[in-house]
């Protein structure tokens, strides 16, 4: 795996979310195309939804609507068996953009 995602999950998990943002953001936007990576990705974007819904789901929604590479990003991650208002604008996000786009990925 690569040690720029070990980095990055560590600070959204154990730093700083705030500061892991913009860094998530740029990784997961380079790196979406990248088949190797998309493991890598689909988990970033995870950890963003399981551990930081409610804080980051206007700012997922709004890169969503002029970012294709992060779109493609969320049509890529696994969210369930967790619940909340950020989570369901999430799964409704993901299925708005992954169905416009004709992708399906789970």
């Amino acid at each position: 795996m690569d040690p720029e995602y070990h980095r990055l999950d560590r600070l959204l998990h154990h730093g700083d979310p705030e500061t892991a943002w913009p860094q998530v953001l740029e990784y997961v936007c380079r790196e979406a195309t990248n088949h190797a990576r998309w493991a890598e990705v689909a988990t970033l974007v995870e950890d963003l939804i399981y551990l930081h819904a409610d804080r980051f789901i206007d700012r997922i929604e709004a890169e969503a609507a002029s970012n294709q590479q992060f779109r493609l990003a969320l049509s890529m991650a696994y969210i369930g068996g967790i619940g909340g208002a950020a989570v369901e604008r999430f799964l409704n996000l993901q299925a708005s953009v992954s169905d416009a786009a004709g992708w399906r990925w789970h």
